[in-house]
């Protein structure tokens, strides 16, 4: 990621002395809407080489993370109680099991999914209403739900919304670039899990769900030897 960043910006800067030096040098330029565009260009063209390495670099840097027993229900209520505090202009509802609910993750990891969860609720919501918060098990998977009222989601958007740099609901459900939606899925296939986002039944907002597996005795057999493994290599 250092490396494409380092060689594909060299030129961007280059690029972006030249148009700064053509609108000094040349003064029928210097307010053209072509040289304003070529400058919107070129910093567009950053920030989505930014963007992409920032990607590269989560994925590596999961990779060499360890996983621990996380009790989801203790998490999930502790987590939504700051944000209340952090977000007081807006309601936070919390409904959990009433029980642990653990499965073998990295904390850390699963709060910055949920911040991008949660931001993205925040930028979508209808005023005056809450962004909810659900936890529910089964046998063998936790499913964690957040909720806001809201625009839709188009209905061709559902999976493509955690691709890379893409988003749906930008002013008027215009296409704009993004991340958000795309690190919720790295971190939820990495610790084994999926996520969709679907549209709420009656149409008035959308629900972003991540399904993780539970805690067994095998997965965590399995991540032990892994972490044995990574001591022996280190």
């Amino acid at each position: 990621p250092r490396t494409l960043r380092h060689e594909i910006n060299n030129p961007l800067n280059v690029l972006s002395t030249s148009l700064q030096n053509l609108s000094e040098d040349v003064a029928e330029v210097k307010d053209s809407r072509y040289l304003e565009s070529a400058r919107r260009g070129v910093l567009r063209i950053g920030a989505i080489v930014e963007n992409l390495a920032d990607a590269a670099s989560l994925e590596e840097s999961l990779q060499a993370e360890d996983m621990d027993e996380v009790d989801l229900e203790q998490l999930l209520a502790n987590y939504v109680g700051n944000c209340a505090i952090t977000h007081p202009e807006h309601g936070f509802l919390f409904r959990g099991t009433g029980a642990a609910v653990v499965v073998l993750a990295s904390d850390y990891r699963i709060e910055q999914m949920l911040d991008k969860i949660i931001d993205n609720a925040i930028d979508f919501h209808r005023a005056g209403s809450a962004i909810r918060v659900q936890l529910d098990a089964g046998p063998e998977h936790a499913r964690i739900a957040i909720a806001n009222r809201g625009p839709p989601l188009p209905r061709d958007a559902t999976g493509s919304v955690f691709e890379s740099m893409v988003s749906h609901r930008g002013p008027d459900n215009r296409l704009h670039f993004g991340l958000g939606l795309y690190v919720v899925r790295t971190i939820a296939e990495h610790h084994g899990g999926t996520v969709r986002a679907l549209n709420l039944t009656d149409g008035s907002g959308v629900v972003i769900s991540v399904q993780l597996p539970l805690a067994t005795d095998e997965s965590r057999a399995e991540e032990q030897q892994a972490q044995e493994h990574s001591s022996r290599m280190a």
